[in-house]
């Protein structure tokens, strides 16, 4: 294969190939089987094998080599299955096939303008240079990161501790829920807003209703029809919940028994009551992703912590100006682990 001069068409697509997930199926009218304008005994078109040296890219036009034309009918490219599959390897073993396409397209106008690069000199100037060497520190930086990352991977005994030990995180709960909005939007500048005071009173008729057991779309709508706010209300059914989806002020409605409602809650926008309709904790296999990722981040953080401790950079406020004392962490981007 040609040596490579990456460009900056070529990163956005590794970029893009590291991170891009299949894209779900989209719902239609017919059976995903069967449609239409398709016999139902139709079979799905699969790419034919290629064998190790057979030819997934070819580039018709273009000339390698520092010397003769750079285009020409006579000319030809090649990109072997096996030195596509090498670079898919080396950017992401688990690129999903759609990916790959992409990033064919992609790499084949990269080695078009790589061929021009060439011709043009621009291996040999400076900037080009000073770039390669900038993109190789960096390059090396992820290494060690990804490296670490290997290292940290934690064990199953550590992710039953942490799910033992956070049970409480995954606490998952149905509720109902009323707003009731401090801001009257729709009142004239001439009238008052109501006061925190007639709100809490407000709040506490509608709690008693709602603890009566009155439907809560029907108090929600009348709340809004109260105040004159001619928007739609808010959806009164909150499905999945989990503690640490809520505001650290709201924590309590996940204390409530099933079918309690909860005392109003105050907050700048407005107050809420809750009922909680029912209960109950996430199994571990459920979360288990989720606690390793969570795991994962904090012992690499941990240990890439460890070493920037030992070397303090100093930065030259002469030069780069004060930050009046705002010190940023290092931050260190940590991909989801594959599966």
């Amino acid at each position: 294969m040609y040596r490579l001069t990456l460009s900056l068409l070529l990163l956005s697509s590794i970029m893009f190939s590291q991170t891009a997930k299949p894209a779900p199926p989209t719902q239609s009218a017919a059976p995903a089987t069967e449609s239409a304008n398709t016999p139902s005994n139709a079979l799905p078109v699969l790419p034919q094998e290629v064998p190790p040296t057979g030819a997934v890219i070819t580039l018709k036009g273009l000339c390698p080599g520092n010397t003769g034309p750079t285009t020409g009918a006579d000319c030809k490219t090649i990109i072997t299955r096996a030195q596509f599959e090498k670079m898919v390897s080396t950017l992401n073993p688990d690129m999903p096939k759609n990916s790959q396409h992409m990033l064919a397209e992609q790499y084949a106008k990269a080695l078009v303008l790589q061929e021009l690069a060439q011709r043009q000199g621009i291996p040999e100037t400076q900037h080009f240079k000073d770039m390669m060497e900038y993109m190789r520190t960096q390059m090396l930086a992820q290494e060690v990161v990804n490296n670490a990352k290997d290292k940290a991977k934690p064990t199953q005994a550590e992710v039953e501790d942490y799910y033992n030990k956070h049970k409480a995180d995954y606490e998952q709960v149905a509720l109902r829920r009323l707003f009731i909005p401090k801001t009257r939007p729709s009142l004239k500048e001439t009238v008052k807003q109501p006061t925190e005071a007639e709100l809490k009173l407000e709040a506490d008729k509608m709690r008693a209703r709602a603890a009566a057991g009155e439907d809560f779309d029907k108090l929600q709508k009348e709340i809004y029809d109260n105040a004159g706010i001619k928007t739609p209300p808010p959806p009164t059914s909150i499905p999945n919940w989990r503690r640490t989806m809520v505001p650290p002020t709201q924590t309590a409605i996940f204390d409530l028994n099933p079918g309690e409602v909860s005392q109003p809650i105050v907050q700048p926008e407005g107050i809420y009551i809750y009922k909680l309709e029912s209960k109950k904790t996430i199994p571990l296999n459920d979360v288990k992703a989720e606690i390793e990722q969570t795991l994962l981040n904090e012992k690499l953080r941990a240990n890439l912590e460890s070493v920037f401790e030992q070397v303090k950079p100093e930065l030259n406020e002469n030069y780069f100006g004060n930050r009046s004392g705002v010190t940023a962490p290092a931050s260190v981007s940590v991909p989801p682990t594959k599966k």
